[in-house]
């Protein structure tokens, strides 16, 4: 079993989601984001402005959860910065 990181697995779940999403709101909404922190279970991901956590917390969060889940294997939570 390969243990991954909480930073890694961010960067996978980036790659699944520009595989999965439009080109251009990929490059949008998703390429400059980046993990900040993780805690107890907790991921807090930074985005560019609050329009863009606006719209990846109603587009994205179900999507991104069964995403991280899955790579980490247990369940946990994500916030946006």
């Amino acid at each position: 079993m390969t243990i991954v990181t909480p930073e890694e697995a961010w960067e996978f779940a980036k790659q699944e989601l520009q595989r999965d999403m439009p080109k251009s709101a990929y490059i949008v909404y998703v390429q400059d984001t980046s993990m900040i922190s993780y805690k107890d279970g907790i991921f807090v991901i930074g985005a560019k402005n609050n329009a863009i956590c606006a719209w990846l917390i109603a587009r994205l969060t179900s999507t991104i959860r069964r995403m991280l889940r899955g790579i980490m294997n247990r369940k946990w939570k994500w916030h946006l910065w």
